[in-house]
């Protein structure tokens, strides 16, 4: 198979690794098209020496971009003899289907994994009038549309136009990668200037108005408990704000941002309990690896959350506007061990079905089915 990978920035290309490298060394050829301008695409991808195209798509609605995008995708697909081209993220996404319609006439199969509609139950009206009419019309241009949720699933197969429609839990990732290590818990605690008697809560997510960190900080707050403290990783545009909030309530001993991270495996050892206040979401991938980690989670009760918590099993799920019901969620697990280590058992067995190895073998089939 010859496939082309389409998405609107470089960095989503970092997703993919994993399987273009199956895809690369099992006799398929792939190439890549993106915004290659802003971030450097993964080394792997120069090692298996992956063909790379760079797209005039960003992440704005600008028509001139977006025009010239398809202009570009069909100049590459014209002379690329793919067999596949599978394309991420909506603008490129958008993009790609409209440039490959008189492909598809010559054989051409058009697959789109949607990450998360950005219309979905309860979002803003405006997100309604500006996606929902765009990917109506580009699911009548696509041979196979994969969901990674199933409120998603279930839009798509009642109100959407692809030939064939697909459920597959994410991108997945390597759940053997974040197994907890006792000796890097102690020494991430010592870092970081925490006791053994902390219970330490981490909350993964950019510093946006979304991700809703600031309920949680509130639920901090709350609880006015000195040993629990809460990390939370991540940057963006509330950071500021959050800082601000944190330092004008003297809470700088119990809740710390820590910005940007590259030791996740040893943040999640360190921590007792993983928390993420998300109003919006596709499928978590950080909910997926604290899962894996054994933390038992406490998460909103939204799309792309409750598919990866079983509330009660694995955690306990929460109104994302209500900061007392995380404060209680908190409060039970800090209080109750036995419950904390029921919820780590099932959630490293839940984790189990987002590994690497499920998710590219899922991918495979679809990949086959769709070129027989």
């Amino acid at each position: 198979m010859k496939i082309l990978y389409v998405a609107t920035v470089s960095g989503t290309m970092d997703f993919f690794t994993s399987i273009i490298t199956r895809l690369t060394k099992d006799g398929n050829k792939v190439d890549i098209a993106c915004n290659l301008k802003n971030w450097p695409l993964a080394p792997v991808y120069n090692e298996l020496e992956v063909k790379t195209f760079d797209l005039s798509c960003n992440r704005s609605l600008s028509l001139r971009d977006l025009k010239l995008t398809v202009k570009e995708l069909k100049d590459i697909i014209s002379g690329g003899e793919y067999d596949i081209v599978h394309t991420h993220t909506p603008i490129a996404s958008a993009c790609a289907r409209i440039a490959c319609r008189k492909y598809r006439k010559k054989g051409l199969k058009v697959v789109y994994t949607a990450h998360g509609f950005h219309f979905y139950k309860g979002a803003p009206i405006k997100n309604w009038l500006m996606y929902f009419p765009i990917e109506w019309l580009c699911s009548f241009f696509t041979d196979e549309l994969i969901t990674i949720n199933e409120e998603d699933y279930r839009f798509a197969k009642k109100r959407l136009h692809a030939k064939k429609c697909d459920l597959v839990n994410g991108v997945g990732i390597d759940a053997s990668v974040f197994r907890r290590d006792v000796v890097a818990r102690k020494n991430k605690r010592k870092e970081l200037g925490l006791s053994d008697n902390d219970t330490v809560i981490l909350s993964v997510g950019n510093l946006n108005e979304n991700k809703n960190h600031l309920t949680l900080i509130k639920a901090v707050e709350s609880l006015d408990n000195s040993n629990i403290k809460l990390l939370i990783a991540g940057v963006g545009e509330k950071e500021e704000e959050y800082q601000s909030y944190i330092d004008r309530n003297s809470l700088a001993d119990r809740v710390r941002l820590i910005g940007y991270r590259y030791d996740m495996k040893e943040l999640y050892s360190c921590a007792d309990i993983y928390i993420h206040p998300s109003r919006r979401e596709g499928l978590s991938v950080s909910t997926m690896e604290a899962c894996a980690a054994g933390l038992p989670v406490i998460a909103s009760c939204v799309r792309g959350l409750r598919d990866i918590i079983d509330d009660g099993k694995g955690g306990i799920l929460c109104d994302p506007e209500n900061s007392a019901e995380f404060a209680v969620a908190i409060k039970r697990l800090h209080e109750t061990p036995e419950l904390v280590e029921t919820f780590s058992k099932y959630n490293i067995e839940k984790a189990k079905t987002y590994d690497l190895s499920v998710i590219n073998g899922r991918m495979f089939d679809i990949y086959k089915d769709i070129v027989s």
